[in-house]
């Protein structure tokens, strides 16, 4: 906290910006530190259990892997019941199996209640327990599981539905995967394919997050446009059916810390006239810190909204320093391109230039072939998930998806090739949490930091030489 209200000091000195701007900074670092005091106690008062008893649930997340793979098996009940009682949080299930073991024996799937005798344990109040709603944990011998029948809530019959309905018109790995896009349920994917995503940069549309929900407001208000629906109008449907979305995905973390950045964007431009993005995600992380306060450590939040501050940030200045490379003389045609190209390069490279320090530090690793893949295959891939919700809303769309399977060959061959070209990724050592000092000296490169030039960019050396070093340490 100290570091964070000497960050509001430098922000009031160097940005000129109000008293009441740094007391609101000051009333929130307050306000989240009470939030967290408050999550974790609530989080470690649970109730504890000291003998076994019939535990039951609905599965909302599990994966089963072979007994030589070095991650355990695990699933994720919800509406989970001890002894017949609720027990008000989802429960971790670490399942144990034996060396015989394979992935074509039939295992507890999504939205199915199982039920097994154990024993149960608090879990800890760490960041991915409290942000998963995670509460207790337990382990559990893979043959005690009993599955009694599929949940008939509305979210898990509608998922139910949906990937019935593209397994009908799509190939079973391709279904998988616009499976997994559309409701982040990655638990049947092949390990390769997954694999082949993270290899090329494209790990991040495996699960459910703002790249689908961006994607998802962008269709509702292309209707809602050609249904000459207002715009203030507009942002209540889209709300709705955001939450509706959330509901679908079981409120999972990611898709409602999405949903609230965007929902906050999406209510400046249109209430407040706002177009200035970079307030608008200070804000809309300002609203997820107080209402998930062990946000704050998690590396989707961090790399969510490095993306959306990098973007903000970074390109305006990019665009028009690539548009100058563009003949104005040059025909229509060649200009389209050329300007797809740039935009293209300019947002890869904003959403990785204060992301990259953050996926060394966590992941060791830098995708070589990111830009490539990001111009030539996530576009399409992009319309393969249109196409998707479309027909998934609408349940019709057959010969849509019988195309769209040919392009989804083609992403899948695309990551195939490019993950198997030699120094497709370098590994690189995570460097520390020295990542911040790369962060400081990108924002005192922006136009944001009002000080002459030869001490920003004098500073921004410094910082970025000690970022440097913590390579070294």
């Amino acid at each position: 906290m100290l570091l964070i209200a000497a960050m509001f000091v430098c922000v009031k000195r160097f940005l000129g910006t109000s008293r009441l701007f740094f007391v609101g900074a000051i009333v929130l670092c307050l306000a989240v530190t009470f939030s967290f005091a408050i999550t974790t106690l609530t989080h470690t008062q649970q109730k504890s259990f000291s003998r076994p008893d019939t535990l039951s649930g609905v599965v909302e997340n599990q994966r089963f892997r072979v007994a030589s793979e070095e991650v355990s098996s695990y699933m994720v009940l919800s509406g989970a019941k001890f002894g017949g009682k609720s027990l008000g949080g989802r429960v971790i299930v670490f399942v144990s199996v034996d060396k015989d073991f394979t992935t074509d024996q039939v295992t507890p799937a999504f939205g199915e209640r199982v039920q097994f005798v154990t024993r149960l344990n608090k879990t800890d109040a760490t960041e991915r327990n409290v942000n998963s709603r995670v509460k207790y944990n337990t382990s559990v011998n893979f043959q005690d599981i009993t599955i009694t029948g599929a949940s008939g809530a509305l979210n898990h019959t509608v998922s139910r539905y949906s990937k019935n309905f593209l397994s009908k018109y799509l190939s079973p790995i391709n279904a998988e995967l616009m499976y997994s896009m559309l409701f982040g349920d990655k638990s049947a994917l092949d390990g390769d394919l997954r694999d082949n995503f993270a290899v090329t940069g494209l790990a991040h549309v495996l699960a459910v997050s703002g790249m689908h929900v961006a994607l998802i407001i962008g269709m509702l208000m292309a209707i809602l446009k050609v249904c000459r629906v207002r715009r203030k109008t507009q942002f209540p449907i889209i709300l709705c059916v955001l939450l509706f979305y959330m509901y679908l995905c079981d409120f999972v973390f990611p898709i409602v810390r999405a949903s609230i950045m965007f929902m906050v964007v999406l209510a400046n431009r249109i209430y407040l006239r706002n177009t200035d993005l970079l307030s608008s995600v200070c804000a809309a992380g300002i609203v997820t810190l107080l209402l998930f306060p062990y946000a704050l450590m998690s590396v989707s939040f961090q790399l969510s909204y490095a993306c959306m501050a990098g973007i903000a940030l970074f390109m305006r200045p990019t665009t028009d320093l690539l548009q100058k490379t563009i003949h104005p003389r040059a025909p229509r045609a060649v200009r389209a391109v050329q300007n797809f190209l740039i935009k293209g390069t300019a947002l890869y490279w904003c959403t990785t230039v204060l992301t990259l320090p953050i996926i060394i530090k966590y992941f060791g690793y830098v995708p070589v072939f990111g830009i490539i893949s990001n111009l030539l295959i996530l576009p399409v891939l992009v319309l393969c998930f249109q196409v998707v919700v479309i027909a998934v809303a609408t349940w019709v769309g057959g010969p849509l998806l019988y195309a769209a399977n040919y392009l989804i060959d083609y992403v899948r061959w695309g990551a195939y090739t490019l993950a198997r070209v030699p120094g497709a990724v370098i590994h690189a050592a995570n460097g520390g949490y020295w990542f911040l000092f790369f962060f400081i000296s990108c924002i005192l490169m922006t136009r944001f930091v009002f000080l002459p030039r030869r001490i920003k960019y004098a500073a921004a050396a410094v910082f970025m030489c000690l970022y440097m070093i913590g390579f070294l340490v």
